[in-house]
């Protein structure tokens, strides 16, 4: 058999742009206590321009813009269900978006850059990331390429005083980290590799005078000679968001190589879970038919994969894919800033049908 599996994170309006077909003009659906559920427009069975989504009490939740070929162009609001921004991206002068979060009482949480990936509607972290205390102090400062970080990672206090500088590459940590006094001198210096702590730790007292000196290698601290009891100090995690990861991933390092490992292995479970050969009967005789089948999914806070979703011109189809995609192990749940969150997936599948594809 044939076939092509393309995977890709989306966010959550990609998949409804794929749905039931609909026809030109203004669209409206309402929630089952009849409040108005989302408002818009399609053309060619596509989304475009302004679409709104509102909570079941009325309260506006969201706001986006798609061009008039459907794409995604990053431009969003999102509300509470008290109306409180919570989130909007806007355009910058030099062609990226910039993003800007805010807790349930409206306090700026976070202001990151956005860029636009492949010219394709998808967005990347790219660019200077900020995030605040309530006071308004920075908390912390880093730097995003293609959602990997990158640089130097510093943290602050409340008071503005620098804790910590940890260097990362390709979203792990790689090269020096720093834990500092508040009179700035240096509190503990040392390497990793790897994302694991390696070679000497160096810790100091606030005069700079070296107190002792611990040893790892690849993580793991090595015993010292008088077996003295050590307390070992934790480097701070730098990686705003992690996204849920499929057994197996956990030591993947970055954003693309995990990425990567749940291409990898959610498209090869669902190929091995899909049996494409049953639906031969499709294309009698000699004949082939392409059988696309759009599938999406959401991964849960706890890691189980739930609302699972699938189009395709076959019930039948449908109805086996969406029994494939239920049968997925659970998954490292997706996190972010410490917390864990529910994280929508999405996939199309193409196979042919028929003599040919035999």
């Amino acid at each position: 058999m044939r076939y092509l599996i393309v995977l890709a994170f989306i966010c959550s309006s990609f998949f409804a742009n794929a749905q039931t077909k609909h026809p030109d003009g203004p669209f409206k659906e309402f929630h089952s206590n009849a409040q108005l559920k989302r408002e818009g427009y399609y053309k060619n069975d596509k989304k475009i321009n302004v679409w709104k989504e509102y909570y079941d009490n009325g309260q506006l939740s969201e706001v986006y813009v798609l061009d008039d070929t459907g794409k995604n162009t990053g431009l969003k609001r999102e509300y509470s269900k008290e109306g409180v921004l919570l989130k909007e991206t806007k355009n910058v002068l030099d062609g990226g978006l910039v993003c800007s979060e805010y807790d349930n009482e409206g306090t700026l949480l976070a202001i990151y850059g956005l860029r636009e990936q492949n010219n394709l509607g998808r967005f990347v972290w790219s660019g200077d990331y900020k995030e605040f205390y309530k006071n308004g102090v920075v908390k912390i400062e880093s730097v995003y390429d293609n959602n990997e970080l990158n640089g130097i990672w510093k943290a602050f206090d409340e008071v503005g005083n620098l804790a910590w500088e940890v260097e990362y590459l390709n979203g792990y940590k790689q090269g020096a980290y720093k834990q500092f006094y508040e009179n700035e001198e240096v509190k503990l210096l040392g390497l990793c590799n790897s994302d694991k702590k390696d070679d000497e730790e160096k810790h100091f007292d606030t005069s700079g005078k070296l107190l002792k000196v611990l040893k790892y290698k690849r993580g793991e601290l090595k015993k010292t000679k008088d077996q003295e009891v050590i307390e070992e100090v934790l480097i701070p995690e730098g990686i705003v968001y992690k996204q849920p990861l499929f057994p197996g991933c956990e030591d993947a390092l970055g954003f693309s190589a995990q990425n990567k490992c749940n291409y990898d292995h959610i498209s090869g479970f669902f190929k091995s879970h899909f049996n494409i050969g049953k639906f031969d009967v499709l294309a009698p005789g000699y004949e082939t038919k392409k059988i696309k089948v759009n599938i999406s999914f959401r991964i849960s806070e706890s890691g189980d994969v739930n609302t699972v979703r699938a189009t395709s011109d076959y019930p039948k189809v449908d109805e086996d894919a969406i029994e494939a995609i239920k049968k997925l192990p659970k998954f490292e749940p997706g996190v972010k800033r410490g917390n864990p969150l529910t994280v929508p997936y999405s996939f199309q599948f193409v196979f042919l049908a028929g003599g040919n594809s035999k």
